[in-house]
């Protein structure tokens, strides 16, 4: 039976610093999450910024997840050379699940942000 594992900073933890490599050999594509980093700020005061400190954060906000896309890019090439040297082997998913899965993670985390937030 395969142990299917998407690969991500903290399935990396888990895989490799961990020892999950032993009993999860696989890693299933395609992956459907992806973490780069996340920016918060009180709403009240994000709403009392003028437009022009509103744009510098917008400005700054996009730059910061440019960057890190491009950085975790790198390190997850590098995360999964390592662990297919530690014997994980890539699988796809079929087309059909994986945007069924995709539309699933989707729609729990847009429901999740919703009750959290109190909006829809």
């Amino acid at each position: 039976m395969k142990t299917p594992n998407s690969t991500h900073r903290w399935d990396h933890l888990w895989q490799v610093w961990l020892g999950g490599y032993r009993w999860g050999k696989y890693l299933v594509r395609p992956k459907f999450s992806f973490i780069s980093l996340a920016i918060l700020m009180n709403a009240d005061k994000y709403n009392s910024l003028t437009k022009q400190q509103l744009e510098w954060i917008q400005s700054a906000a996009i730059k910061s997840e440019k960057d890190a896309m491009a950085f975790f890019r790198v390190k997850h090439e590098e995360e999964v050379k390592e662990l297919q040297s530690l014997g994980m082997e890539i699988v796809q998913m079929p087309e059909a699940d994986a945007v069924r899965i995709d539309k699933l993670m989707s729609d729990t985390m847009w429901a999740v942000a919703e009750k959290k937030s109190g909006e829809p």
